[in-house]
């Protein structure tokens, strides 16, 4: 901290004394602000080259990442730079020491009574940390990316008959219902409801195993309406099945019926049968679980009741729940991942009813209303196969139950719903939303997807390709940017420089002079040495300020070697550009090389040809000549 006290003795003043003008070196002070100004640039550079590359992903960009990383921190390092040169450059002359060394800030003293000084300290060991920190806002990130798509979606239209057999009649054109489709029948509801579309594909591509895809399409299609049935069908079914539970000794919990023609028997009257023939007394195996028959809608009636102890506690034990068959309007959303899930959500509007086929008059001939017609009983008649069946519970409760239905069997939510706790009309209610919610799973299944055994039945053909406009979103790696972090670390970094500069530029004002961290400045405020008072002469030489003089600049000083290696002499020879070559003298370090020592640079040149020796008792003596000038020190 020597250098604190000759840097500030010169800018004393002598009581009395007026110091001459002095004009102000601006080497310096411009260095100090293209260092500052630099830095400036470099850091909006940076944030700019950041903010390119924000969101875009990293196959987009021309350059390699580890490249972008490397820019990233080339530029902050060279920010660092300039910050730290300025900042020095503004403060050489009050902290020799610690700008290079950390362990100087142990002279706690000094520094508490210079706290401007600790600042500007502080700052500059701080400025370094923007390296650091600036190169970490550019990152690599996964981050989903939505892309428009045009698809080819096939689909099983209807009015192809690719859901129920159209049968042409020998004599005339009429149509008959041969019944539905064979991959129709026989599957559970959970093949029907739970398996997977029909691949899409993207622009003549595969679907790509890495995207999410989502669309919209809209289609008319059938639909059940569900709710509770009227009274008389009711108190018929009821009629039905409280014998029947009698005879049995159970209880009837669930049943599915259709209506059927009137027989020889009872030929005004239209009967309800369920589907597995329980109190069917014709026993007409052949009857198909479709209503064929009614003059509105096709309809099924699901008979609901509770055991038989809870019966005996109820006025109205059995309920029955009316499904109708309607065309509807459908608006379907399709989510389908990469993950393997597929989620389709549909919106649906009731158009208009659906009858059973027989009922309709004139009859059907061949046509594509027709075929739509018969393509609408197929489903119908394959949701009542599937939720058909019934399940007996005896009373005796040691005795296993009877369960006949597949959808009873294959759907955990339909047997939940089916037998409720409380048993009431708002559980009622639910499972009519139940079916309904089933029915349009399995048209959706039909329409859409994947169907049991779909190799061995060659339908391809049979498929409808329709182009939709498609989202594609899928993960990919970006750069981000986090412009906070950066901002925060050049703006406080920048500031820290510019208070520095601030004080330099007081100081210089001040002062009027501006110092440089050299060996020369040193030499030049120092005192009382005759042989450098030959070569710094005028007032201007002895202020240590710039700029350096060109006769002080081209002096040379040799130190003289030691006569025992641990302790110098401490003595030295100063010689002037225009002495040099008349003295020629030559000198040797305590190792023996032979060097010059400029006093502003150290570097080593050719020494003159004569050697200073060391005298016993520590004496150094010229060997050729002590005159004034280049006389030993």
């Amino acid at each position: 901290m020597q250098q604190q006290r000759w840097v500030a003795s010169i800018s004393r003043k002598t009581k009395g004394e007026t110091p001459p003008p002095r004009a102000i070196h601006w080497h310096g002070p411009i260095v100090m602000f293209l260092c500052f100004i630099g830095a400036i640039a470099l850091a909006v550079g940076h944030h700019i080259l950041s903010l390119t590359l924000d969101g875009r992903p990293v196959s987009a960009v021309p350059v390699e990442q580890q490249w972008v990383s490397r820019a990233a921190n080339a530029l902050a390092y060279l920010v660092k730079v300039l910050l730290v040169l300025a900042t020095g450059t503004a403060q050489f002359d009050a902290m020799f020491g610690v700008l290079d060394n950390v362990f100087e800030f142990h002279h706690l003293g000094f520094w508490m009574r210079r706290p401007v000084l600790l600042v500007v300290v502080v700052v500059l060991w701080l400025i370094p940390l923007v390296a650091i920190i600036t190169p970490g806002t550019i990152s690599v990130v996964s981050a989903s990316t939505s892309e428009p798509k045009t698809i080819s979606v096939p689909q099983r239209e209807y009015g192809k008959t690719s859901y129920g057999a159209a049968v042409t009649a020998t004599t005339n054109d009429t149509v008959f219902y041969g019944g539905a489709r064979s991959y129709l029948k026989g599957p559970t509801l959970t093949t029907l409801t739970e398996t997977e579309i029909l691949s899409v594909s993207v622009g003549g591509d595969a679907f790509p195993t890495n995207s999410n895809l989502t669309w919209s399409m809209g289609f008319f299609g059938p639909a059940i309406s569900c709710s509770a049935a009227g009274v008389e069908v009711t108190t018929r079914l009821t009629d039905l099945i409280l014998p029947y539970q009698q005879q049995k000794q159970v209880s009837l919990m669930y049943d599915a019926w259709v209506p059927r023609p009137a027989t020889a028997t009872s030929p005004n009257d239209t009967l309800l049968v369920d589907g597995m023939l329980v109190v069917d007394p014709d026993r007409n195996s052949n009857l198909r679980i479709l209503d064929q028959i009614s003059p509105d809608a096709a309809r099924i009636f699901y008979s609901i009741a509770p055991d038989v102890m809870r019966q005996a506690t109820m006025t109205a034990p059995i309920h029955v729940i009316e499904c109708a068959l309607y065309n509807a309007s459908w608006h379907l959303d399709f989510d389908v991942r990469n993950t393997g899930e597929q989620v389709l959500t549909p919106t649906l509007q009731f158009e208009n009813w659906m009858p059973g086929w027989s009922s309709i008059q004139p009859a059907l001939t061949a046509s594509t209303e027709t075929n739509v017609i018969l393509d609408y009983a197929g489903l119908m008649e394959t949701f009542g196969a599937i939720t058909s069946g019934h399940l007996d519970y005896p009373n005796d409760p040691t005795l296993p139950f009877e369960q006949t239905s597949l959808a009873l069997e294959t759907s955990p939510v339909l047997f939940n719903d089916a037998f409720p706790d409380p048993f009431n009309d708002a559980a009622m209610v639910q499972l009519q939303r139940t079916l309904q919610t089933l029915f349009q799973n399995m048209t959706l299944s039909a329409r859409y997807a994947m169907l049991p055994r779909q190799d061995l039945r060659g339908d391809a053909s049979t498929w409808t390709f329709v182009n939709v406009n498609a989202t594609s979103t899928f993960s990919r790696n970006v750069y981000s940017y986090n412009s906070r972090d950066l901002v925060v670390a050049y703006t406080l970094a920048i500031g820290g420089s510019a208070i520095c500069m601030l004080v330099a530029m007081l100081a210089i004002s001040k002062m009027d002079a501006v110092y440089s961290n050299s060996f020369s400045t040193v030499v030049r405020v120092s005192r009382n040495q005759p042989r450098l008072d030959t070569v710094i002469r005028d007032d201007h030489d002895r202020s240590g300020a710039q700029p350096l003089p060109k006769r002080v600049a081209d002096a040379y000083m040799w130190i003289g070697r030691e006569d025992i290696v641990g302790r110098g002499i401490g003595r030295g020879r100063v010689a002037t550009a225009d002495t040099w070559d008349s003295e020629r003298e030559e000198s040797r370090s305590w190792w023996g090389k032979r060097r010059a020592m400029d006093l502003e640079k150290s570097g080593p040149t050719t020494g003159p040809s004569s050697v200073v020796r060391p005298l016993p008792g520590g004496i150094v003596a010229n060997s050729k000549t002590s005159g004034s000038l280049g006389g030993w020190i």
